[in-house]
């Protein structure tokens, strides 16, 4: 089963659960607090990934539920993608969940990618635009790479609007070369 499906399977279950309880601001704050532990701990990610260590994770959970502070619905949670063996598609499941909740809240994410770094004018520019056409709050993720000419590549759902310079030259290189 590919990881995405899996992913989307568990966190739509728990942005369901934190929708229904009124507690997605708590809950996405847990979300993130583990996500940031997976990001930084090596350890961590090792002990809940490694099939040889099925006792260390059981021990070492209690303790990291403390740490962080979670609530009895992460705790139930985590547990359970622990008892599934899921824990290497955490990153996912995470992006999954907040991809959810903004969806539900109105809001779709769009990645934006230029040359160079968009001043907050453009970037609220964008946003509005994008707004305009999909009807949803749009948070704009930039994104930089000096491989660019210039313009810019949004990404928006499954929809890529190239405005690449760099685009631009090779539909006119393509043109020119079926002249030929």
């Amino acid at each position: 089963m590919k990881h995405s499906s899996v992913a989307k399977r568990y966190a739509r279950a728990l942005a369901d659960i934190a929708m229904e309880t009124g507690a997605v601001q708590k809950v996405s704050a847990q979300v993130s607090d583990v996500l940031e532990l997976w990001n930084t701990s090596a350890d961590f990610r090792e002990v809940m990934q490694s099939p040889g260590l099925l006792a260390q994770r059981h021990e070492v959970m209690p303790a990291i539920h403390q740490r962080l502070g979670l609530d009895r619905t992460m705790v139930s949670f985590l547990d359970q993608v622990l008892e599934n063996d899921r824990m290497a598609v955490l990153p996912e499941i995470v992006s999954e969940f907040f991809r959810l909740v903004e969806e539900a809240q109105g809001q779709l994410r769009a990645e934006v990618t230029s040359a160079v770094p968009l001043s907050d004018v453009e970037k609220t520019k964008i946003a509005v635009k994008l707004g305009q056409k999909v009807g949803k709050k749009i948070i704009v993720d930039e994104h930089v790479d000096p491989s660019f000419i210039g313009g810019l590549v949004i990404k928006l759902k499954d929809e890529v609007i190239d405005g690449s310079v760099k685009t631009q030259l090779s539909k006119v290189r393509q043109a020119l070369a079926k002249e030929r």
